[in-house]
């Protein structure tokens, strides 16, 4: 029986275990700062919505949803900031966040 074929990430996670060590540590530091957050935001969104179209909210309802929409839109790209500094600190590469 031949062997399974690997896909190319897989291929690529086998030649270069140390970046993908590094991704795996960003991403799980990322997570873990900033995923309670990002849900809490992310429930409260999906609260105020509650299955309604964003044309049935009311004036304040929606005032409200942007203001979320900004506060999870800043938290992801906190996060995206926080995975490329770890990821690069633990490769040893120097990263300038803009």
């Amino acid at each position: 029986m031949p062997a399974k074929k690997l896909c190319l990430r897989h291929r690529q996670r086998v030649v270069d275990r140390a970046a993908y060590a590094a991704i795996d540590a960003a991403l799980a530091e990322g997570r873990t700062r900033f995923g309670p957050p990002l849900k809490a935001v992310g429930a409260e969104i999906n609260a105020l919505v509650a299955g309604r179209k964003l044309a049935e909210l009311s004036g304040a309802e929606t005032v409200r949803f942007m203001a979320l929409r900004v506060e999870f839109n800043s938290l992801s790209i906190q996060q995206k900031h926080l995975i490329a500094a770890v990821c690069a600190e633990c490769l040893g590469i120097r990263h300038e966040s803009k």
